[in-house]
């Protein structure tokens, strides 16, 4: 498999339609799949609208083609209440992690590595900004993030609830 060669950069306003071109072609996939991860139309307009506009949203880019995206936030208070326990936790919580969410790739990207180059995009971002790990959940019927994610060196560390819905699967890496 090769990696077609990409820059990444943080999503500007502009990247808005094709932002949701590719979450909408990324739900269909899921549902295809048996994963209802995204069935209710998440990630929601204004999840993307605030995430472009505050800065926490990175695209690939190829040959002038967004051709994946994702997130990154410092924080996720989802997070705060695991069933399960984060590699980083000591008494209790870790406030130093950086945490990926909405990653999704172009269906004319797919298979070619780009979701495992954005997630190792997202802990060299962590590292430079000198957080102890990366964090990410991951809905309990999606087998291939799960896949990716442990190939990636992720320990899976227990379950959350996500937008009120249990079910999803939370990794960490410790960087």
């Amino acid at each position: 498999m090769q990696v077609p060669s990409f820059s990444v950069r943080i999503a500007r306003k502009s990247d808005i339609p094709r932002i949701k071109e590719i979450f909408a072609s990324a739900r269909r996939f899921m549902a295809e799949n048996g994963n209802p991860q995204w069935s209710d139309g998440y990630p929601y307009d204004v999840v993307i609208d605030e995430g472009v506009t505050g800065g926490n949203f990175r695209v690939a880019e190829s040959d002038g083609v967004v051709a994946a995206v994702w997130s990154v936030y410092e924080s996720d208070e989802e997070y705060d209440e695991i069933d399960g326990m984060w590699l980083t936790d000591v008494n209790g919580r870790n406030a130093n992690y950086i945490a990926a969410h909405t990653l999704a790739v172009s269906e004319n990207f797919r298979g070619k590595g780009l979701a495992r180059a954005a997630l190792n995009s997202a802990a060299e971002e962590a590292v430079r900004l000198r957080k102890n790990s990366l964090r990410m959940d991951t809905h309990v019927k999606n087998l291939p993030m799960q896949r990716l994610l442990t190939d990636l060196g992720f320990s899976m560390c227990g379950r959350i609830k996500a937008r009120g819905e249990s079910g999803f699967l939370c990794f960490e890496k410790v960087l």
